[in-house]
């Protein structure tokens, strides 16, 4: 081989030797030896199939090179164990030997040391099928979350710090009436009653101050108009003080809890009621006292202008004999007896829902 080509393979790790026709080595290069299956068979006058295994059955392909019917042949990615801990990859490029006669043919066999390039290689296909991997399994997640977060039935909301609106979920659009893309780059203030959370009027305030640690009780109001009872609990979802920061509020609709509360309330206050007018007739001897206690505190359980008892003598007369008002503003009936035409009026305003029949109180 001539000089110049010696050098110009010498720094890339790259080593060669020449064959005749025959397959029988001419020459080679000093560090042939570490690409050999077998080191001890590269030598001078050796078939070269004895050390390199991978060139048996190449025989034609050599004759065609040889005969310029190919201009080369490559075998890529050819791995070799040098020792339990250590296996070296390359690559070998066999053409004619541009540096002989006419009469005196030979072949050129060309060995890349590609171990550091396929090693990367290898390394950066592991990273990319990690990444892979892992982008599956966030994207598995990211739906799987999706799924929890649409399939709640509280209102699920993420904010930025000034309060605008970034995701929702599918309980809020059914419970407010409102589309996400309605809702989606709006102030949250839109969903409560009258703009406003516990009298702050700018989000950030609220976001702020200590109120965030606690639930909070607002009142939503709808697309429609509609208005219902809601808690909230707002926490922040970044902790890293360089990126923005969001919340997540969560509201659960209170109506049917303030139902309930309200039911509870109301049967205490009749057990409260029952309670004081039985104490009241065990303690006193009078009837009237104990009417009197009676539209008294029904007229504080009804939260209305006026409670009476009235006594009708006939189908024609009657009187008032207990009555209670709320303030002095409103005329008493005292003891007034009411016309004959008293049973047509009762009857009008029960009609025009001006007053009220209860069968249980």
């Amino acid at each position: 081989m001539n000089n110049l080509l010696k050098k110009i393979l010498a720094p890339k790790q790259i080593e060669y030797l020449t064959i005749n026709s025959e397959l029988v080595i001419v020459e080679m290069s000093w560090g042939i030896a570490r690409f050999a299956d077998c080191p001890d068979q590269v030598q001078l006058g050796e078939d070269v199939c004895t050390a390199f295994p991978e060139l048996i059955g190449l025989e034609e392909t050599f004759k065609k090179i040889l005969s310029n019917q190919v201009n080369q042949f490559e075998l890529k990615g050819i791995s070799r164990t040098v020792t339990n801990e250590h296996t070296i990859y390359f690559d070998i490029y066999v053409l004619k030997n541009p540096d002989n006669s006419c009469h005196n043919q030979e072949l050129l066999i060309v060995f890349e040391d590609t171990t550091e390039s396929l090693l990367k290689e290898q390394k950066i296909t592991q990273v990319a099928k990690e990444y892979g991997l892992a982008l599956s399994a966030l994207q598995k997640t990211k739906i799987y979350l999706d799924k929890i977060i649409n399939s709640m039935t509280n209102i699920l909301i993420v904010t930025d710090d000034q309060g605008i609106i970034k995701i929702i979920n599918r309980a809020t659009s059914v419970l407010l009436k409102y589309s996400k893309a309605e809702l989606i780059q709006q102030s949250i203030l839109t969903i409560f009653k009258d703009y406003q959370l516990k009298n702050y009027h700018q989000i950030n305030q609220f976001l702020l101050s200590s109120d965030l640690l606690m639930p909070v009780e607002v009142i939503c109001q709808s697309k429609i108009g509609t208005n219902f009872p809601a808690s909230f609990s707002c926490a922040p979802l970044n902790f890293d003080p360089n990126d923005p920061q969001e919340f997540v509020w969560i509201g659960q609709d209170m109506t049917q809890q303030k139902q309930v509360e309200f039911q509870l309330y109301q049967q205490a206050e009749r057990d409260r009621i029952l309670k004081r007018i039985t104490q009241h007739i065990h303690q006193s001897l009078s009837l009237q006292e104990t009417l009197q206690t009676t539209v008294t505190e029904v007229l504080r359980f009804l939260n209305v202008d006026r409670v009476l008892i009235y006594r009708f003598y006939s189908s024609e007369a009657g009187q008032v004999i207990a009555e209670s008002v709320t303030n002095s503003s409103i005329n008493s009936l005292d003891n007034m007896i009411f016309s004959p035409d008293f049973n047509c009026l009762l009857l009008a305003h029960f009609q025009t829902g001006e007053i009220d029949a209860i069968d249980d109180i």
